[in-house]
């Protein structure tokens, strides 16, 4: 009786939560335990034991998992180590093929897994790993039969796609190894796809040694955790300038980002709205689609990230293989701009007219049951005064790029408003037009980043816009009813330490449904300029934001970077605009901690002598970090001169929302 107990103590506790059938051998266990004193479940699956020192003694749910260690060949024999944020570990060796299984308990909700895999022999320097994540959510891709395959849970494949996730996850907390459960959840919807993929790619050129690892690293893993060796590699990166496809980083790209081994694509979801989010792009207006797509090819599609647009209007999808074809259901264009185009051969310009007519969308599974989205525009560019002028039409095939969430899919819930002041999106116009002026320096997007102070009783003020309006917290969903007959539903999409971003639906007066996804931050108590946080200091935007290797992200080969604007503050009202010492800067503080300041741009050339000034307000501040809305005022161009600068503050609020960062 006894070395039956000892054995049936080894037995894996099926969840209070989950109906399990149980055969009559697991009832005869069940009352053997019971006069041995002991809680016993459902025994393992039948088979040879699977390794499980670690987590074979306690009586929780479990899950089987399968998986592979490969780039581009099998890590043979490779240690694999399957970790849980609570502290324990179990190693398995991998077989021939680099493949592994794990029986693992999944002893709480709040416990986070992880897996590494190290290489040997040639292969040493050679280190995955990758988030696997939560109980229910290791559960849920399980599915009742409890064993998850890398079909079920892509996390399983160790590669540099994966440790590109990985590491680019991990760099969002303080505490990167020991995430809680809602800290995870964060960093899931939180990362920076353009991140990721660079990480992913320099991992892959340092496994396949086209480029060396860095000194002071003995593994791809540790070249990219550690911010200096990233450096090392991406300096040593730039350094080849051979153009694609020669260069050894388009041949990553084409391994990492094309190869079905590494990334497998996912078929389009049917009857959710997809919702694509950037958390790289605080100030910059860059528009990635949003789209519901319904079994038998219909469909909706819009923007998300500006009011262009009429909203989410009829579409029709086709599966082309890799990706899916959305085109509208009318046959016309998405959208459409008239310029003039210069043309070489005769050096002349002439009209022409430029119509998106598809997007091309692919999909695939992103960590904690996110959605990753890739999308490309087909643009064709028509001559319609020029007749022997052909039609120029640019395709490209995506790639995976945008974290994304999905109506449907519950997320972070806004903290509880009443006696806050969030920084939220809204427009500032009822019919949510695109433009205020033509003047595109001096426009403004009616879509704004506005601080909204919110009352106990349901009430509150878009300050900025003197908006009244009512509102509602209800599960994850933020609903605002504006007093000028406008209506927002606001969901949280990702949340960081100073900011997040949101992703909603705004209701203008004609009932029209603009999509978008815009940031949001809580204003910090207090929160304003003085001269003890500006004199002397000297700003940095960042573009991707938070993470360490943002601004490298933007130097590869074939992705033009975007030069950070910086701005430093002297004492006596005195600056400097470095990258263009020609501009020179003064800057005052008004009475309630506004920091204006003044860009003179007098050594341009004549058609741009015209001064700028730049409005900031102070929404958080932290580590050397600072939120800051910004209103850009120009003089309005009339008759090729440009009039006075109007008075300070006159000009309505724009959307601009960017985190700068002390140097």
């Amino acid at each position: 009786m006894a070395s039956i107990c000892a054995r049936s103590s080894n037995t894996i506790l099926a969840s209070a939560r989950q109906s399990i059938r149980l055969r009559p051998r697991q009832l005869l266990c069940l009352a053997i335990a019971g006069l041995c004193g002991l809680a016993v479940a459902s025994p393992r699956p039948q088979g040879d034991p699977l390794p499980d020192e670690i987590f074979r003694d306690n009586m929780e749910e479990y899950v089987v998992l399968s998986g592979q260690a490969r780039f581009l060949d099998p890590m043979a024999g490779a240690q694999v180590t399957l970790s849980g944020s609570d502290g324990r570990q179990i190693v398995v060796e991998a077989d021939e093929d680099g493949r592994f299984d794990l029986s693992l308990e999944l002893l709480s909700a709040q416990t986070v897994y992880q897996l590494r895999a190290r290489g040997t022999g040639a292969q040493a320097h050679e280190e995955y790993a990758s988030w696997l994540g939560q109980r229910d959510f290791l559960l849920e891709r399980a599915g009742a039969d409890r064993t998850a395959t890398e079909a079920d849970l892509p996390a399983l494949r160790l590669n540099p796609y994966q440790t590109g996730l990985y590491v680019a996850m991990r760099d969002l907390a303080t505490s990167p190894l020991s995430p809680t459960e809602r800290e995870f959840e964060r960093r899931a919807r939180s990362f920076s796809a353009v991140d990721f993929q660079t990480r992913a790619i320099l991992i892959a050129m340092l496994a396949s040694g086209d480029l060396a690892l860095p000194e002071g690293a003995a593994t791809t893993l540790a070249a990219m955790s550690n911010e200096s060796l990233a450096l090392q590699a991406q300096l040593a990166l730039e350094a080849d300038t051979r153009p694609c496809p020669e260069n050894p980083y388009c041949v990553a790209i084409d391994r990492v980002m094309r190869d079905p081994d590494q990334l497998p694509l996912m078929p389009a979801p049917h009857g959710v709205t997809v919702h694509p989010y950037l958390t790289h792009s605080v100030g910059l207006a860059i528009t990635q689609p949003r789209f519901r797509l319904e079994a038998g090819g219909t469909g909706t599609f819009g923007a998300s990230n500006s009011a262009s647009n009429d909203g989410l209007v009829p579409a029709i999808w086709t599966d082309e293989g890799e990706y899916v074809r959305v085109t509208p259901a009318d046959g016309s264009a998405f959208d459409e701009w008239n310029f003039f185009a210069n043309i070489p051969s005769c050096g002349c310009q002439v009209p022409a007219i430029q119509r998106t007519v598809a997007y091309r969308l692919m999909f695939a599974d992103g960590p904690a049951g996110t959605l990753l989205v890739g999308s490309s525009s087909e643009v064709v560019t028509h001559y319609p005064e020029n007749p022997e002028l052909p039609d120029q039409v640019l395709t490209a095939t995506p790639g995976i790029g945008y974290a994304s969430v999905v109506d449907d899919v519950g997320l972070t819930s806004l903290p509880a408003p009443a006696g806050k002041t969030f920084i939220l999106p809204t427009c500032q116009l009822p019919d949510c037009s695109a433009w205020v002026t033509s003047n595109l320096f001096h426009s403004n997007q009616s879509v704004v980043n506005e601080p909204h102070q919110f009352a106990a009783n349901g009430t509150g003020t878009a300050t900025r816009l003197g908006l009244s309006f009512t509102w509602e917290l209800d599960g994850d969903i933020l609903t605002l009813d504006y007093s000028n007959g406008t209506h927002s539903a606001l969901t949280i999409a990702s949340a960081d330490r100073l900011y997040g971003t949101t992703t909603g639906i705004f209701t203008d007066t004609d009932g029209r449904e603009i999509p978008f996804s815009r940031m949001y931050a809580p204003r910090q108590a207090g929160a304003q300029f003085h001269s003890g946080n500006v004199v002397g200091a000297s700003f940095q935007s960042q573009i991707a934001i938070d993470h360490p290797y943002s601004i490298l992200s933007s130097t590869s080969p074939d992705r033009p970077g975007m030069i950070p604007t910086r701005f430093k503050f002297n004492p006596a009202g005195s600056g400097e605009y470095p990258s263009n010492p020609a501009i020179t800067l003064t800057w005052s503080i008004d009475e309630v901690g506004r920091l204006r300041f003044l860009l003179d741009r007098s050594g341009f050339p004549p058609n741009s002598l015209y001064p700028q000034r730049r409005t900031w307000e102070l929404v958080a501040e932290d580590a050397g970090s600072i939120l800051v809305l910004e209103t850009v005022e120009v003089p309005e161009l009339v008759g090729g001169v440009y009039q006075p600068l109007p008075p300070a503050g006159t000009v309505p609020p724009t959307s601009r929302f960017f985190r700068y960062t002390r140097r």
